[in-house]
This record gives C-alpha cells, sequence and structure tokens, in this order.
C-alpha cells in the first residue's frame, strides 16, 4: 500500500525476557506489528539496558503520540557488606497513549546486579520489570496496540527475603465496536 493509514503496533523492548509483537493493522488487520526485542544471555560480567519499545506507525497523531517506552537503566553495586533495607527499582517505561494510531511497545526491564562479599542482602527489594504496551484508539476503531517489554535482569550474590521480580509488560488492548480486544 502507498497511503500510511495502518497502523500497526510497536513491539516491545527485550532484556532477560522477549518483548511482546506489536498488534495488527487498523484496516486490513494484518499481522504487520513491530517485532519485539530478543532476549539477551546475562550474566554476572556482562549486562545490558533493557531494549526501547518500538514506536507504532501514525498517520493522525502529533507530536510524540505513538512512541515507545524507555528501557530500563543499569544499576551495578560491589560492596564488602550491604545493610538494612533498601529497593532498586529498573523498570522499563510506557509510551506515550496514541488518539487515533498504533500504539508503542513497553520497554524492556533492566539489569540490576548487587554482589556482597558479606552478605547482608535479606532487606533488598529488586524490580526489573518490562512496562505494559500501550492501549491504541479505545474509543474508536481497531488500531494495533504495543506489545508489551520483556522482563529484565536481576543477578544478586544471595538470595533477599522478597523475591525479585523480573516480569514483562502485557500487551496493549484496543476496541472493536465497543468489545475489548487483545
Amino acid at each position: 500500500q502507498s497511503a500510511n493509514d495502518e497502523n500497526s503496533g510497536g513491539g516491545g523492548g527485550g532484556n532477560g525476557g522477549v518483548g511482546g509483537v506489536g498488534g495488527n493493522t487498523w484496516n486490513s488487520n494484518l499481522p504487520r506489528g513491530g517485532f519485539g526485542g530478543s532476549a539477551y544471555p546475562a550474566n554476572a560480567g556482562q549486562v545490558v539496558l533493557g531494549g526501547g519499545g518500538g514506536a507504532g506507525a501514525r498517520n493522525n497523531s502529533s507530536g510524540i503520540a505513538s512512541t515507545g517506552g524507555n528501557g530500563g537503566g543499569v544499576v551495578l553495586i560491589r560492596a564488602g557488606l550491604v545493610t538494612g533495607n533498601g529497593a532498586i527499582t529498573a523498570d522499563g517505561g510506557t509510551g506515550v497513549q496514541p488518539a487515533n494510531d498504533g500504539g508503542g511497545g513497553g520497554g524492556g526491564g533492566g539489569s540490576v546486579s548487587v554482589l556482597s562479599a558479606g552478605g547482608g542482602l535479606a532487606g533488598l527489594t529488586v524490580n526489573a520489570r518490562g512496562a505494559d504496551g500501550t492501549n491504541a484508539d479505545v474509543a474508536g476503531s481497531p488500531h494495533g496496540p504495543g506489545g508489551g517489554g520483556g522482563g529484565g535482569v536481576v543477578i544478586l550474590s544471595e538470595p533477599p527475603t522478597a523475591a525479585p521480580s523480573v516480569a514483562g509488560g502485557i500487551n496493549g488492548t484496543t476496541n472493536q465496536g465497543g468489545t475489548q480486544i487483545v
């Protein structure tokens, strides 16, 4: 097609987990959404930022609408001893909601590595979650929603009391005739 009016969704960013695929095109309902980011095989000596979500295709929105979410950051801590309670978050970000176009993919979760020679990680809470894909034209016709961001990576020298979360984000949704579809 020569017209830019299909408005498929952007794929979600990857890291520890694979990002979700962007939603189908608007008018023709073809599976042309952006691919999700790949999983990265991290280890204690090599981690990466979470991948940014892909932009949804657009022809009606202005400004930054339909953009994908930011990928999560990297936190590296090497210490002799860790004490007390604390939280570290390296979550991916959600994209900007479009008005009448394809939704952007959610950012992939980042990476957190905390290595302590003397232990003490029991009071640590760690999250490196993927963000949800943005919804697309929830009040009107079914444009492609964004794919969810893949979960991040957490590497710790010992387990904390609360299990770390590296959950992936969920895919965005859209509507067809007033009925929500995924």
